[in-house]
């Protein structure tokens, strides 16, 4: 398989599991971040058929780090079908760009990209999509 290169704007961090949440508008599915950037968010979600919307709005929010951010503007930039990891749910792992972000949903994300900065940079490694 060949190696391809980071082709992101900006450093994006993997954070651990249950640490960031992203609710899809239009399936009404929460899914988990998977990592982040001032640019998107990878994330999966878990679903039981066979119809996967493409949202183009989401809210995201973390429990423990009282933080909400809602009504994000998107584009799907990937979507891949994952081995389920719990019979009969089925997952897909997806990126989300951000469209526009008004300024105040800008220095929200800024302030929370900054603060998980502290997590692994993902961006100089080999590019994988599902990492």
């Amino acid at each position: 398989m060949p190696i391809l290169t980071e082709r992101r704007k900006f450093i994006r961090y993997r954070l651990p599991y249950g640490m960031l949440y992203v609710f899809n508008h239009f399936s009404a599915r929460i899914g988990w971040v998977r990592n982040i950037s001032m640019g998107g968010l990878s994330c999966e979600f878990n679903f039981e058929n066979d119809v996967e919307s493409v949202s183009e709005v989401i809210d995201i929010f973390a429990y423990e780090k009282d933080f909400y951010l809602p009504s994000i503007t998107c584009n799907r930039a990937f979507s891949l079908a994952m081995q389920a990891r719990h019979q009969p749910l089925r997952t897909t792992r997806c990126g989300q760009h951000f469209v526009a972000l008004n300024k105040s949903q800008q220095a929200r994300w800024k302030e929370l990209v900054e603060k998980l900065s502290t997590f692994s940079d993902i961006s100089n490694s080999d590019y994988d999509p599902i990492a």
